[in-house]
């Protein structure tokens, strides 16, 4: 079974971010001014949308199939079958979060991929929290894909992922290809790239009807190890840049 709790900083960010409804309800009771009250009423509404998404896709722990009607799933097929519901459930989270944000800062997110970096959002980027879970995303790819047999593979979703993506994601795409050296390892992706690549899963699933055992050269238990991957530095993401976004506008109050 497959839990969030053993995702490093998981826990400690969950609960402070357990806590964020909490302290937008003690800033509502400290105010007197009435646009005040309406904005804050605002952000605790638009919050409470991001949430319900989020929990979503923390709550989904396991899927049963009926067997009047496709065999169940078992092993390491059943882990692939769920983190791939799982995964996609938070990217439409953090899709949830890019709105919250634009709906709450005068500056907004342009694009979901490439808005954290040493140019665009310097203080969510240097987030050590969000750091240290790009450098562990790093090594667990290549703890993962450890062979050259398994970069093979990486190297060729990705490049089926291409075949479906738009001109500025593919040459994001293009960029991650050039960092997969099969005889060696992989080298270290930027955000940009991690976020690039969790966008080709996400468009997989909704676009080309991307299933467990449906890509080529890519087995179910290599999907497996991606998406988790994939999904444990969404997870930091989304956690730690809510809290902080949440609790920046709540200190101007």
């Amino acid at each position: 079974m497959y839990r969030e709790s053993e995702i490093p900083y998981f826990t400690i960010l969950f609960e402070r971010y357990q806590n964020l409804y909490t302290e937008i309800e003690n800033t509502i009771l400290t105010q007197r001014d009435f646009s005040n009250l309406i904005d804050l009423d605002n952000i605790r509404s638009q919050f409470n949308f991001f949430d319900i998404k989020l929990r979503l896709a923390f709550a989904i722990y396991e899927i049963n199939l009926s067997q009047e009607y496709m065999q169940q799933k078992v092993g390491e097929l059943r882990l692939c079958h769920l983190m791939l519901y799982k995964f996609n459930d938070l990217w439409f989270a953090y899709e949830a979060f890019v709105k919250l944000y634009n709906n709450l800062n005068t500056t907004s997110i342009q694009s979901k991929v490439i808005w954290l970096s040493l140019r665009t959002n310097l203080d969510y980027f240097n987030q050590q929290e969000i750091q240290n879970a790009i450098l562990r995303a790093n090594i667990e790819l290549n703890l993962k894909f450890n062979t050259s047999e398994k970069r093979q593979h990486l190297h060729n979703y990705i490049q089926y992922c291409i075949s479906e993506a738009s001109n500025s994601q593919s040459n994001r795409l293009n960029r991650i290809i050039g960092k997969i050296n099969i005889p060696d390892n992989v080298d270290d992706l930027e955000i940009t790239d991690w976020l690039s690549l969790s966008y080709a899963v996400r468009n997989n699933f909704v676009h080309n009807g991307e299933t467990t055992v449906t890509t080529p050269e890519f087995d179910y238990s290599e999907k497996k190890d991606l998406i988790i991957v994939l999904y444990e530095l969404l997870v930091i993401i989304s956690l730690k840049s809510t809290q902080k976004m949440i609790e920046d506008k709540i200190n101007e109050y």
